[in-house]
């Protein structure tokens, strides 16, 4: 059995200019504690190993959601956005790297603060259809503490 590490629980404060975020859960959905990493898979990719994509990259992937690269976090956080869309807008963001895995079922985000300001860690989670592995979709979960 596989454990995820512990996201730190979110914070508002912490995704400003003097922020000092550190594996802040940003937002969750359908994502394990634990599971069983021979039948699941996970995928975990940070936002600047996807800058070697212009910021036009980052402005075509994500503008039919209606959104700028500057606003990315704050729709991320918004409740009134799906968790179903954001979990096709990280499938999108991510597209090189999850080309094998045909059913992605949920994601976690994660907020660290760098030299550029807050950077964001992805996580993709693929389960199968039969699975009995217990997912969170909120900030009270076993895996954010």
């Amino acid at each position: 059995m596989y454990t995820v590490t512990k996201a730190r629980p979110f914070d508002e404060k912490q995704t400003g200019m003097f922020a000092r975020a550190d594996q802040m859960l940003i937002r969750q959905y359908n994502f394990p504690w634990e599971y069983p990493a021979e039948e699941h898979n996970c995928l975990t990719k940070p936002s600047q190993g996807l800058t070697e994509y212009r910021e036009e990259f980052w402005e075509e992937e994500i503008k039919e959601y209606g959104i700028k690269p500057d606003n990315f976090g704050k729709w991320l956080v918004d409740k009134n956005t799906p968790s179903e869309q954001i979990l096709e807008c990280v499938i999108r963001l991510l597209k090189e790297k999850v080309d094998s895995i045909k059913k992605w079922t949920g994601f976690r985000i994660l907020g660290t603060t760098g030299k550029a300001g807050l950077l964001f860690i992805f996580e993709l989670f693929a389960q199968p259809e039969d699975s009995k592995t217990v997912v969170y979709s909120d900030y009270e979960a076993p895996n954010v503490g």
